[in-house]
């Protein structure tokens, strides 16, 4: 796998980051590829872009604002399946609506499968592998921002 493929991989979740932080919804739902399939956000399997961005305007009513960043991209090919498989390390920042003045951190796991169509890198599989949380309070003088 080249340098410019590694980085369009990574691209992707950077633009999946970045479209949830800053509320861009056709930011985000270019990331996806129309047969998609999200595991471990819910109990529930989410299947399809549509379901999946409804999935996500229902949990974001949750915070003032959200922060994720993520760690450098371990990237792979499988000739068998024709894929990326990707796994991103993720820590998540989430200023909550209630209790009030509550930061909820996460730390997790992205492991994505990801298929180029017509030259665009985009997630066929996203699974969500939780590792940790904490709900911290908010620091004074803090203001947030959303999008």
């Amino acid at each position: 796998m080249d340098i410019n493929t590694r980085q369009a991989l990574m691209d992707v979740m950077l633009n999946y980051a970045a479209g949830i932080d800053d509320g861009n919804e056709a930011q985000l739902y270019r990331c996806f590829h129309p047969d998609m399939v999200v595991e471990g956000f819910s109990k529930e399997t989410i299947y399809g872009p549509d379901n999946w961005m409804e999935f996500v305007r229902r949990a974001l009513k949750n915070f003032h604002a959200t922060q994720h960043m993520l760690g450098p991209q371990l990237a792979t090919w499988s000739d068998t399946e024709g894929v990326a498989n990707c796994r991103t390390d993720l820590q998540a920042w989430h200023h909550l609506i209630t209790p009030e003045n509550t930061t909820l951190v996460i730390w997790a796991t992205y492991v994505s499968q990801m298929l180029q169509s017509d030259g665009l890198w985009q997630i066929k599989h996203h699974q969500f592998v939780p590792r940790g949380r904490a709900e911290l309070p908010l620091l004074p003088n803090t203001e947030s921002h959303q999008g």
